[in-house]
């Protein structure tokens, strides 16, 4: 795949998928192939998700090289910008981290301000909070995000049934 399109990030999506499954030998070996092998353009797409490698690093026991990618992902965020909800981004690294009292403060800011449709369903099973996830605060935290992305989806279904917006693409009326 890498072959045929340098800047595919299915090299990514699987360091990824097997950070989530814990495999993070697997994840480090597919993380550093993408790094390899993706063009300067791709690479710059993903260096604001360099916490994922960071993590899969400390897992492996690669700890120097770990907190140096979990750092260089915090002031590249800080500094650039550009992500959907940064403050989620600063709390998982702080958490990975184990910097807690941090990890809570961004992520208590994350969950107050916008909630992206996702988030709520992936805090639990993000790999990078395996740390405080069984903590009764982290868990108070997600059935917030959980709650305000279940008023959100009751508000668009409300908006579909009143005719406002359609149900789907096939009702909408396209010149």
């Amino acid at each position: 795949v890498m072959e045929v399109s340098p800047n595919n990030l299915g090299l990514w999506m699987l360091g990824q998928y097997y950070l989530l499954i814990k495999d993070y030998a697997k994840s480090v070996d597919y993380f550093e192939e993408y790094f390899a092998n993706a063009s300067e353009t791709a690479i710059a797409g993903t260096l604001d998700e360099n916490h994922m490698l960071g993590y899969a690093l400390l897992k492996t026991g690669r700890k120097k090289e770990g907190y140096q990618k979990l750092d260089f992902t915090l002031n590249h965020i800080s500094e650039r910008g550009g992500v959907l909800t940064p403050d989620y981004e600063f709390a998982k690294i702080y958490s990975a981290k184990g910097m807690i009292d941090s990890a809570y403060y961004h992520l208590e800011k994350a969950v107050a301000g916008h909630i992206h449709w996702g988030m709520s369903d992936f805090m639990e099973l993000d790999p990078l909070f395996e740390n405080i996830k069984d903590e009764p605060k982290f868990q108070r935290l997600v059935e917030i995000a959980r709650q305000k992305v279940r008023t959100k989806r009751e508000e668009v279904r409300k908006l579909e049934q009143s005719g406002f917006i359609p149900e789907s693409l096939d009702e909408m009326e396209l010149y």
